[in-house]
């Protein structure tokens, strides 16, 4: 007797658009050592804007810490402005968030995308931390005033 043939097993094809860029948070989990990339990710950085501010307070130091040293960078990415202005009200990022803002103000002002996160920072950081930045502007006030993107930040 013939056992009967089986049908090869036909997989779905693969649906567009629903791939995940490298480190993308899949199910709210925190992509550890890819923050960055993520954040520079469209995608990426709208799910860690939602998924960082939820986490715990150890895990809040883990982010900082991971991407401490690319606040600067980050600050001024086409995406990944987003996510540092979103950290900005947050108390454990002020640390990191002034030192990677420190003698970058101006540069930062006149910048479209870091003259947003400055200006995030400025609205929640403690008067020392924002004093300390604001008084960065000294003798460069008219020159912020005049540039498209910094003028935003000197009304602040």
């Amino acid at each position: 007797p013939q056992q009967p043939q089986q049908q090869p097993q036909q997989q779905p094809p693969p649906q567009r658009g629903t791939s995940s860029p490298p480190g993308a948070t899949a199910g709210g989990k925190v992509p550890w050592g890819s923050l960055v990339a993520t954040a520079m990710d469209p995608k990426g950085s709208r799910e860690l804007q939602q998924l960082l501010p939820k986490l715990s307070k150890g895990q809040l130091a883990r982010a900082r810490d991971e991407l401490a040293p690319h606040m600067h960078a980050l600050s001024r990415h086409t995406f990944g402005n987003y996510l540092v202005s979103k950290l900005a009200p947050l108390a454990p990022m002020h640390a990191a968030l002034a030192a990677a803002f420190r003698g970058r103000v101006v540069e930062l002002l006149c910048h479209a995308q870091g003259s947003r996160v400055v200006q995030a920072f400025l609205a929640a950081a403690a008067p020392a931390d924002a004093e300390a930045l604001v008084s960065e502007l000294d003798g460069r006030v008219v020159e912020c005033a005049l540039d498209t993107y910094g003028s935003w930040g000197v009304c602040v």
